[in-house]
């Protein structure tokens, strides 16, 4: 329990510096390290190991003897493919003039499905919202679903559209402005790890309670619908809180419906990509995705829900403002 405690406020302390902090280029290289150790992990759900990576922590050698070197290269090719997937889609969405080609005004995200947004974007982001649609109806589904869901080459496609909108979606709200307000960017991200963490904490309490409802009992038999409202009720009170302190500033001034839909939406597939993750264990028969953080397990454990969070929330937002600015 001291280990966790220990690692949990490192890694509050680390990222808050790293999202508040750094200029856009370490932001982007911390971004594309995220992104290599998750994909790593994230390749064991396909490419078995035939012991846990937790063992590389006592006995390296025998981790690569057991696991075999090539497994271990088809992994790390793997991640790379994943960093040079999101690479190529910064690229695609990049020219000479920068991210304000893609925003236009202010570099604003409510304008990205606007006529004059960005077509490959608005396609990666199309794609992201039907993958995570389907991974909601394989994850309450499961274990009928399984035969899909537990597909090698399923879950190895799969990782494009996991990673790349996650690496879009945080870096495209990262650098967005409004104005002179520069770091409206970071209270995005800031904003969305709040209202998941609010979320997270309201279901636990509430499911708790008076949780009777599985949403998913194979998969992950402690959530409840019950703990999800509750999760969803926490969290706008969060958002509300946040609100009137001026938190957002100006930025989000006429945009208080779409964003009220988007906080909801993005709660509810925050618990989606926690219970996605599980899936994934569950049916590789894995218990935590890897050992980067002692006491809290891997990359992926303690960013499962934000993959799914802040692409939505970036989906989510962007078209209720099309639909209702």
């Amino acid at each position: 329990m001291k280990q966790r405690i220990v690692t949990g406020l490192i890694l509050i302390v680390l990222a808050t510096l790293w999202l508040m902090s750094s200029p856009v280029g370490l932001f982007l290289h911390g971004l594309i390290f995220i992104v290599f150790i998750g994909a790593f992990e994230y390749s064991q759900f396909f490419i078995k190991n035939r012991v846990n990576d937790e063992r590389f922590l006592s006995s390296p050698r025998e981790y690569i003897e057991l696991n075999g070197t090539m497994d271990l290269l088809k992994r790390l090719v793997y991640a790379l493919v994943m960093v040079l997937a999101c690479l190529l889609s910064h690229s695609l969405i990049n020219d000479s003039s920068g991210l304000d080609s893609v925003f236009l005004e202010d570099r604003n995200v409510h304008l990205i499905f606007s006529k004059n947004g960005h077509v490959w974007l608005q396609l990666i982001f199309v794609c992201s919202a039907l993958w995570w649609l389907l991974a909601a109806f394989l994850v309450f589904t499961y274990p009928r679903s399984a035969g899909l869901a537990g597909s090698s080459v399923f879950k190895s496609v799969g990782g494009f559209f996991y990673f790349v909108p996650f690496f879009l979606a945080t870096y495209i709200l990262r650098c967005q402005s409004f104005g002179t307000d520069s770091q409206i960017g970071t209270v995005s991200i800031l904003s969305v790890m709040v209202l998941v963490w609010a979320a997270d904490s309201g279901a636990y309490f509430v499911g708790k309670a008076c949780g009777k409802h599985k949403m998913s009992p194979h998969v992950s038999p402690n959530k409840t619908f019950e703990g999800l409202a509750g999760g969803v009720v926490l969290a706008l009170v969060i958002f509300a809180v946040l609100a009137c302190f001026g938190c957002y500033g100006n930025a989000f001034q006429n945009c208080w419906p779409a964003l009220t839909v988007a906080a909801v939406v993005t709660v509810i597939f925050s618990v989606i990509g926690d219970l996605w993750e599980s899936l994934l264990k569950r049916d590789s028969g894995i218990k935590d995705s890897g050992f980067i953080f002692p006491g809290h397990g891997g990359m992926l454990d303690r960013i499962d829900s934000l993959m799914a969070a802040l692409p939505v929330f970036l989906i989510t937002f962007a078209g209720m403002f099309k639909i209702l600015g």
